[in-house]
């Protein structure tokens, strides 16, 4: 396996340099490049490297695939030469570096921005989203609605629960930081303007039904915990207010001059529009996944998990974690996207076991092996993707034909995610536990089809060897 530093190293290089860097983020197994100019990264070099497993473009990202040693890879590159959060703002703020040549948006490319966007604020959330979900997960298996070990006044069981109902709580506070590393806020204040929407004496007016206002202008007060976008937006504006403060305080005063005048200017801006604006959209988002399911109902699970395995080689699955969050903070359930999720994975489960028959080469067998092992045990699915469906072809087609029937069998039998959890493999059951008996056999049914109907599907579109040298 390469050295993480040099594969650092190396893709720095090949992205353009530190001075053709924006910024960068990492997800679960990618590396996110904004970059100054995405033609000066050169895909063919980054496929090159050692430790490398693919480059995607999309949302107005360069995303270097690496792997489960993403977080590791990622922590040599700000050794090196990543801009610090210090250069990101002068970056941000300097009208006159390359970050500011204007470009022709068309609607798709501003969609892509918007996307980008949330991806880039939403992903280094899926750490904390997923520490959460398990606390959840396992508060309700060992709880008194599924194995009864544990009281529900019993001090683990009271743990538990306050775990994992507090990253969905507090989640304004947490969105406010990572918003305010993607906007180039200083994050203090992004997470002062998300504690703000959390504050008991907001709650307290949003409860009684009391009328408040900011400097007079009248305020929209709602129950802002849990929810997504009434912070998005207030750092997002609060960003290009702070900027221009930098600009035109004296140094002398900034220190005092930049923060307060900041936050006494956003506090109308966020509890008058953004906020109420951010909660609508989220009930808004909410709504329409019901509503679209309620009216495509299995088809429209079934469209999701047939393409599920298209959206992730595209990178584009992270664009979806905005909608999944603003559904369990608004419903406390999920039965599209997630459902749907776990029927194309399992589907592809069944693809990868029926590669490891085709395969005559022993050596190939024992490589593909070690990617169905890291994916089951691992939760890492893009060796396989990278390694095996995109050179054969074949094994993409019967994911695509297998998802979209497994996710057929999920959406007819109502199978719902009770928990927020995007983890892939056996970790991936987590996310259905707590419901009544109903939804249980509604998972081992979609496990078993997804399994067999893969594998079937597989099996029957053979594989061409010759492919793959």
């Amino acid at each position: 396996m390469a050295d993480n530093k040099i594969i650092a190293e190396s893709v720095l290089k090949a992205v353009g340099g530190k001075e053709n860097v924006n910024d960068v983020t990492h997800c679960m197994t990618r590396l996110r490049f904004r970059l100054k100019d995405e033609l000066i990264a050169k895909d063919d070099e980054i496929k090159k490297i050692d430790g490398v497993l693919g480059v995607v473009r999309n949302g107005g990202q360069v995303q270097v695939v690496i792997g489960p040693q993403v977080a590791k890879v990622y922590d040599e590159l700000q050794k090196i030469g990543s801009p610090s959060e210090k250069e990101l703002v002068k970056v941000e703020a300097d009208e006159s570096s390359a970050a500011r040549v204007k470009q022709k948006k068309t609607a798709i490319g501003v969609i892509n921005d918007i996307i980008g966007a949330l991806a880039g604020c939403l992903t280094p959330l899926i750490p904390v989203l997923l520490c959460c979900g398990m606390a959840k997960m396992l508060a309700s298996v060992l709880g008194p609605n599924l194995f009864k070990v544990l009281d529900t006044k019993s001090n683990m069981y009271v743990l538990l629960t306050m775990v994992g109902d507090a990253g969905f709580y507090f989640l304004p506070i947490i969105i406010g930081y990572t918003a305010a590393k993607r906007f180039g806020l200083t994050a203090v204040m992004g997470m002062l303007f998300g504690a703000i929407l959390v504050h008991p004496t907001l709650l307290k007016f949003a409860t009684d039904g009391v009328a408040f206002s900011v400097y007079g202008i009248p305020a929209s007060v709602q129950n802002y915990t849990s929810t997504v976008f009434p912070v998005f937006l207030t750092v997002w504006i609060g960003s290009y207010v702070e900027k221009f403060l930098r600009k035109h305080i004296p140094d002398t005063i900034q220190v005092i001059g930049v923060p307060l005048i900041t936050l006494f200017v956003m506090l109308p801006v966020e509890l008058c529009l953004c906020a109420p604006l951010g909660y609508y959209l989220g009930n808004g988002i909410a709504t329409g996944l019901v509503a679209l399911n309620t009216v495509a109902g299995p088809l429209a699970v079934a469209v999701l998990a047939g393409s599920w395995t298209l959206l992730v080689l595209c990178g584009m699955h992270v664009a979806l974690v905005p909608f999944v969050v603003s559904s369990f903070a608004t419903l406390g359930y999920d039965t599209f996207i997630v459902p749907a999720m776990f029927a194309g994975s399992w589907a592809t489960f069944g693809c990868m076991l029926a590669v490891l028959v085709l395969v005559k080469d022993k050596k190939k067998r024992t490589l593909y092996s070690g990617y169905v092992f890291a994916w089951l045990i691992g939760g890492v699915g893009e060796p396989y993707k990278y390694g095996v469906q995109i050179p054969y072809r074949t094994p993409l087609y019967a994911s695509v034909v297998s998802g979209l029937l497994t996710g057929l069998v999920a959406g007819f039998m109502h199978l719902t995610a009770n928990v927020l959890n995007t983890a892939n493999g056996i970790y991936s059951f987590a996310g259905f536990l707590g419901g009544d008996m109903k939804n249980y056999i509604a998972l081992i049914v979609t496990t078993i089809a997804g399994t067999a109907i893969g594998f079937v599907t597989m099996y029957v579109m053979k594989i061409d060897e010759s492919l793959v040298d």
